[in-house]
């Protein structure tokens, strides 16, 4: 970091301005000073209008303090409170698309790699604030601004800097470009840490609406769901016997981070079997193999809805341990709908008696 001279005072004046330019240097220096970060401005400036050894962006920073600058002093040497406010305000920059973190956001796309490092991937303003919204932990938030589409992504940038609860990085466009996962990104990645839930840790209404999901495949069905299931008021969802990630960046783009606002839980059959019959929650499942059709169920009961996998429906196992089948009439020659579809169904149908 290079510091500029003070800006001029006048002698009435009891505050005094430096400019602290950031190169997003390892090293960094500052002028010394009381309360410094009282007030503050950033903007960029050209490549012409730093050193010639600089790296861009130049982020100039104008801080006011009410104590004269006395003397250039080293990063460490600063207060613990000057120290906070200083760093809070320079974000790291990354400007080549080869660089490790950009390679280690394309391998979070990848499952083994989440995995391997507890990670999950979040894109876009929306996504992200669900997120953190839910109480997960958002370690890192990659930006570029270059892709903000409008004044508010800009906005959460600036509140994310002035909490400075986690860090905060800038990127080139052409890095971003090759770090975003969807098309027409917005300009906001987040890096989290991934936390799971059992059964025991559920906190359950006195009529709960749970929804379970048995072999479900595909993410974009379970991000479709997941919001249907989220408008409906569902209490949690639980996954059975799925080989689908739920951190899948399809999932979470196809629940428009919703996948974050409700409990969902992955367990065993006869887990799930063991918990539904000692909370006393009937069990619902679909099938085009009944007469009753899918209003014919009292849900203002405690329910958990059943659904299966796209292509197979629900085993021989659930339809034999359920409570009741239902089936939504079709009047054409189909003799279902996608699974996506149908829980939109049967959810608003358990909504809409709940509302009476």
């Amino acid at each position: 970091m290079k510091v500029a001279p003070p800006t001029p005072q006048s002698s009435s004046s009891s505050n005094h301005t430096c400019i602290l330019i950031l190169h997003n240097e390892n090293r960094l220096r500052a002028t010394s000073g009381a309360a410094l970060v009282l007030n503050c401005r950033s903007k960029l400036v050209s490549k012409s209008a730093a050193t010639e050894n600089s790296r861009p962006p130049q982020a100039i920073h104008e801080y006011t303090t009410h104590n004269p600058p006395q003397k250039r002093c080293h990063f460490s040497l600063l207060k613990k409170s000057e120290r906070a406010n200083v760093t809070a305000m320079e974000d790291a920059y990354i400007q080549s698309r080869n660089n490790d973190q950009v390679k280690n956001l394309v391998k979070l796309r990848e499952r083994k790699h989440r995995d391997r490092q507890e990670r999950f991937l979040v894109e876009g303003l929306r996504e992200t604030g669900h997120a953190l919204g839910a109480g997960f932990t958002v370690d890192t938030i990659y930006y570029c601004p270059e892709f903000f589409p409008t004044d508010a992504h800009s906005d959460f940038v600036d509140t994310q800097r002035r909490e400075g609860a986690r860090a905060l990085i800038r990127m080139s466009e052409d890095a971003f470009a090759k770090a975003a996962f969807r098309e027409g990104p917005d300009g906001i990645i987040g890096v989290g840490l991934q936390q799971g839930s059992s059964l025991k840790d559920l906190a359950l209404s006195n009529t709960p609406l749970i929804l379970v999901l048995e072999g479900i495949e595909k993410p974009g069905n379970l991000g479709a769901i997941l919001r249907s299931a989220d408008g409906a008021g569902a209490d949690a969802v639980i996954l059975v016997d799925c080989v689908l990630d739920l951190y899948n960046p399809n999932a979470i783009r196809s629940s428009q981070g919703l996948i974050f606002a409700l409990p969902i839980i992955t367990t065993t059959r006869d887990a799930l079997q063991n918990w539904l019959q000692s909370n006393q929650i009937q069990r619902v499942a679909t099938t085009p193999d009944t007469k009753a059709m899918h209003w014919d169920v009292d849900y203002t009961q405690p329910t958990a809805l059943f659904f299966g996998s796209e292509r197979d429906g629900l085993t021989d196992y659930w339809l034999d341990q359920v409570d009741q089948r239902i089936r939504i009439p079709m009047a054409g020659r189909a003799d279902s709908l996608n699974v996506a579809a149908a829980s939109v169904v049967c959810l608003y149908e358990a909504a809409r008696q709940r509302a009476r």
